[in-house]
């Protein structure tokens, strides 16, 4: 179940955005108006129009309309896209995907739509306008009327309003003589009613051939198998077969279509506009030139985002008006004011906030009834310590930070031995981000020791014995002990925690269990990392797998996952869709950020490793962990603590407010189905977690804006400044 099929199920109503009509308007534009049709007749449900630009979960679906998406969380399911975006009063302009929203592409109406909405990648979904799919639920008879119907667009009219028809001026357009009764001009503009699209529809199955500038002219001629051609404008009249490319001087839209139908050539009628239309010539060329294209059309229906729920009563077949007098489709929001449907979304974008808080409401219920922590952090104690030959710092925990009169951070990290050449990426990022932040040398500091010392990323509480530590976004593993073996965890003697933030609950409360206070402050330290490497590179893969380190056929750089786990093996019709990553990189910061780039690179994650996932999350990368048990998509409860999920990714998932997370199992033995793994993985969503409280709670000074979303000067101080160099 997906995000936005789970959001209807609640709200029994489908949030959709089209270009309906206005109070101002006096018709509908056939095309248009067909996307809540299509959209109610698939899910059964009522249809709410909702803008373009919202903070709601929406879909958009038949249209030319994803450049104009701003803002949320949009689905798309064959929607189609222009390459250019217009605004009111602005020149046109090229178009950019809205980074201030996120998008899940479930079908485009062809690839040309999905490498503009990907941002420029090639995904693996379907293509098809869902119009294509109008036949299954209207077919009634017809007798055909006229031997060729002109279909023309919108902007070939003469004046606005329902009344408007082919611009006169224009002579490729005249009817005259014989032609008057076997040639019809139609418009894609029809009177504000179910039954008026109804009858547009059947105008054009009563037609023998198609010529059309309209889209949706095609697209309905070619679904009902109506021989049809495109109608293009050109120096010379005649058919022209132009090959489908971005470059090619034809209607992007028309080429989209057509090329996600399959086709690299499409047959066209160029007409000159100022000279009269030979139509006997054109219906000879309809009949010539034209041959049948096939839509997957089980594809574009399974890729359909919502529960399918048909309604297909049997005397809409039987009657023309049978499916448009139906009370689902008839009481359509055809027309409407956009004020009045901007302040209805700005309501329920409110409603959908409190409807939110309740739910973390429950959560937290669920989670005092487990004994976890749900009050609010208490403010970092601040002190005044003079250092030599330096400005008074205001600072945490002053005794952890000096030593010998000068400042550092003594860290505790999972370091790999000098001569192995290699780190694993997830412990190396700790010095990286503490030392970014703080501004200062950081050194290294044993797990069991007398000293203070700071662990930060990682599960490395349960090996800390000794002095003063102190917890900033660390886990926990109860089930070791520092003095080793298996026993379950305890409070180490002569040792004193300060916890200012855990990576999630779970580790906080095993640590208020042995007595230790433990804010509710939550969080691993890698979601900081857009702020130190702010990445936005092109996507170069649809899925990327992280392999644990327990995976590897061997502790070294070119290691990849052991032979023996076979749901690895990725076949070679699959070979650039799929990148196996591994975490061990050479111990620079150079190389820890080339990698960090590789998993933000990926339209989706799968990991058995927890900051193979963290990083995909803090980059906005989908992601769900790699399970072991089972087959195929699950939803794990991280509060049930029967489920089968790994301790470290329940805690984290916890602490990011999630009760119910997805996940992908295969087992290791077996192969994995990439096909859905790929279809699963690129469905899902960030979590959009916010690490500022986690930020705010760092137990040392700042060396950077905690406002700032960048920092510009953190990549020097982790890559550029010899005195901070960092021993990875």
């Amino acid at each position: 179940m997906t995000p936005l099929a789970a959001h209807v199920r609640a709200r029994g109503t489908v949030p959709l955005a089209w270009a309906g009509g206005t109070p101002a308007q006096d018709y509908l534009n056939l095309g248009d108006a067909l996307s809540p049709v299509m959209v109610a007749l698939l899910s059964g449900l009522p249809v709410e129009r909702v803008p373009v630009t919202s903070r709601q979960l929406r879909l958009g679906a038949v249209g030319t309309i994803g450049q104009n998406f701003r803002s949320g969380h949009a689905v798309f399911w064959g929607t189609g896209c222009s390459p250019y975006r217009r605004a009111a009063g602005r020149p046109r302009a090229r178009f950019e995907p809205d980074p201030g929203m996120t998008a899940t592409l479930a079908a485009t109406r062809g690839p040309l739509s999905a490498m503009l909405l990907s941002g420029g990648g090639a995904p693996d979904i379907p293509f098809g306008d869902p119009v294509w799919l109008l036949p299954r639920f209207h077919a009634p008879p017809v007798t055909p009327k006229w031997d060729l119907g002109v279909i023309v667009h919108l902007s070939d009219l003469e004046g606005p309003g329902l009344a408007a028809r082919a611009d006169p001026a224009v002579p490729c357009f005249g009817v005259s003589g014989e032609d008057v009764g076997r040639i019809r001009l139609i418009t894609t503009r029809t009177e504000v009613s179910a039954e008026a699209l109804g009858a547009r529809i059947d105008e054009i199955r009563a037609c023998r051939r198609i010529l059309s500038r309209s889209l949706h002219g095609l697209v309905i001629a070619e679904s009902y198998g109506i021989p049809c051609l495109t109608l293009a404008d050109g120096a010379r009249a005649g058919v022209e077969e132009v090959r489908i490319s971005p470059s090619t001087t034809l209607d992007w839209r028309m080429l989209d279509l057509y090329a996600g139908l399959g086709r690299d050539r499409l047959p066209v009628w160029r007409q000159p506009r100022d000279l009269p239309t030979d139509w006997s010539a054109v219906m000879q060329a309809i009949d010539t030139a034209w041959t049948p294209v096939h839509l997957d059309e089980g594809a574009l229906i399974g890729a359909f985002p919502l529960d399918l729920a048909p309604s297909m009563p049997e005397r809409a077949l039987s009657a023309a008006t049978g499916l448009w007098s139906l009370p689902l489709i008839a009481d359509l929001p055809y027309r409407g004011d956009p004020t009045e449907i901007r302040r209805l979304d700005r309501e329920q974008a409110k409603a959908d906030t409190a409807a939110s808080a309740d739910r973390h409401r429950r959560r937290r219920e669920a989670l005092r009834r487990l004994d976890l922590p749900v009050a609010p952090s208490s403010a970092r104690p601040e002190v005044a310590v003079d250092t030599p030959g330096a400005a008074t710092l205001r600072i945490a925990a002053p005794r952890l930070m000096l030593r010998e009169g000068r400042l550092h951070v003594p860290l505790v990290w999972a370091r790999t031995p000098a001569d192995s050449g290699i780190v694993n990426l997830g412990d190396a990022l700790s010095p990286l981000i503490v030392g970014a932040i703080s501004g200062l040398p950081v050194t290294p500091a044993a797990a069991v020791s007398a000293v203070d010392r700071i662990p930060a990323v990682g599960t490395l509480a349960q090996n800390l014995a000794g002095g003063r530590v102190h917890l900033w976004g660390t886990g926990l593993d109860t089930s070791r002990h520092p003095t080793g073996g298996e026993a379950p965890w305890s409070h180490p003697p002569d040792t004193s925690f300060a916890v200012h933030a855990t990576r999630g609950p779970f580790t906080a409360a095993a640590l208020r269990r042995a007595g230790v206070p433990a804010p509710a402050c939550y969080g691993d330290p890698a979601y900081l990392l857009p702020r130190l490497w702010p990445l936005a590179p092109p996507k170069t893969h649809d899925l990327g797998i992280v392999l644990h380190l327990s995976e590897l056929e061997a502790q070294t750089l070119e290691a990849g996952a052991k032979a023996a786990y076979r749901r690895y093996a990725v076949p070679e019709h699959f070979a650039e869709r799929v990148r196996i990553i591994s975490l061990n990189v050479a111990p620079t910061p150079a190389a820890i950020r080339d990698r960090v780039a590789e998993i933000a690179q990926c339209r989706a994650i799968l990991s058995t490793s927890l900051h193979g996932l963290v990083i995909a999350d803090a980059y906005g990368v989908p992601s769900a962990w790699f399970g072991l048990y089972g087959r195929g998509p699950k939803v794990v409860d991280v509060l049930d603590p029967t489920a089968v999920i790994d301790h470290r990714m329940r805690d984290l998932y916890a602490g990011l407010g999630l009760a119910e997370v997805p996940l992908y199992a295969t087992p290791r033995h077996e192969h994995t189905d990439w096909a859905e793994a790929i279809a699963f993985a690129t469905g899902l969503a960030a979590s959009g977690f916010d690490p500022a409280p986690l930020l705010e709670a760092f137990p040392g000074p700042l060396a950077v804006d905690p406002a700032a979303t960048r920092w510009p000067n953190a990549t020097d101080r982790v890559e550029g400044e010899p005195s901070l160099a960092l021993p990875l």
